[in-house]
């Protein structure tokens, strides 16, 4: 099925730093992503790093305190002229040392199906 030449935004998803357990992985989208994300960016307006995993078991990056990182999927898809999604129901987890103050928020892109 082909997709339509235009991107829409998912809802974005927030994680309050002060609810960071170290010992835990903590989903920041608990429900996952409504569509298959091309671009995801991860704002992190708190006081700390984080640290982020997509399996919920295993640190996959780092985002600075008061800093953003952004994956253009689409971009970095091998060969270029496949496509390269973040499944639909991915659910990113969240943890740090310690619990901070801000919030952590995920913004995401999808291209809809086309008819």
């Amino acid at each position: 099925m082909s997709v339509k030449n235009y991107v829409f935004p998912v809802p974005i998803d927030n994680f309050d730093a002060a609810d960071i357990d170290p010992a835990l992985l903590l989903p920041i989208n608990a429900g996952g992503f409504p569509h298959p994300l091309i671009l995801l960016r991860i704002v992190n307006q708190s006081n700390i790093a984080v640290f982020l995993s997509w399996d919920g078991a295993t640190g996959h990056d780092i985002v600075l305190a008061n800093s953003s990182v952004e994956y253009n999927f689409q971009a970095n898809s091998q060969p270029n002229n496949n496509l390269a999604n973040v499944k639909q129901g991915q659910v990113i987890y969240i943890t740090a040392p310690a619990a901070g103050i801000g919030d952590v928020w995920l913004v995401g892109f999808y291209q809809p199906l086309g008819a």
